[in-house]
């Protein structure tokens, strides 16, 4: 992004967004990212995730054994958070249903990310579906689509 700070924003609303046509508003339209390609219009990417029904997936609070190292979860309510082994690595997501979607952190990556998440440039998104003590999931880098395997069995 040329050096430009806080390029990218992330958005976790926990909330179904219905289909149909939308207007991003912005408090700064000069802030906007464009090019000749676009006529200097400013121009958004919104991405979104198809959950399962909404079932509750309770008691994913604790420790897990992951196929990227052991990993503790947290719950409050819709929000989640958790710590694993690989190089200092936390999550930050929101569950809905039985999916857990958010991203992960690390302190030193495969791959370093253009712009920062709370802070650190290894990152990336993830997307978990959870049947009781297991979990099923994937990854990706930075903003590309989670496409990756994540698996995990509760201990």
């Amino acid at each position: 992004q040329g050096g430009v700070r806080n390029a990218y924003w992330f958005v976790l609303p926990n909330v179904e967004i219905k289909a149909g046509s939308y207007t991003v508003v912005d408090s700064n339209q000069s802030t906007w990212s464009h090019n000749s390609g676009s006529n200097g219009a400013g121009f958004a990417e919104l991405k979104g995730v198809k959950l399962a029904a909404a079932v509750s997936a309770t008691g994913i609070a604790g420790t897990w054994n992951t196929s990227e190292g052991m990993m503790v979860l947290n719950q409050s309510g819709s929000n989640v958070s958790g710590t694993y082994n690989q190089d200092n690595g936390r999550i930050t997501a929101a569950i809905s249903g039985n999916n857990l979607v958010g991203v992960w952190i690390e302190s030193s990556s495969a791959q370093r990310c253009a712009t920062p998440v709370n802070g650190n440039y290894y990152w990336g998104n993830i997307v978990f579906s959870f049947n009781g003590n297991h979990f099923d999931g994937k990854w990706g880098y930075c903003t590309e689509a989670p496409v990756r395997p994540w698996t995990g069995n509760k201990i």
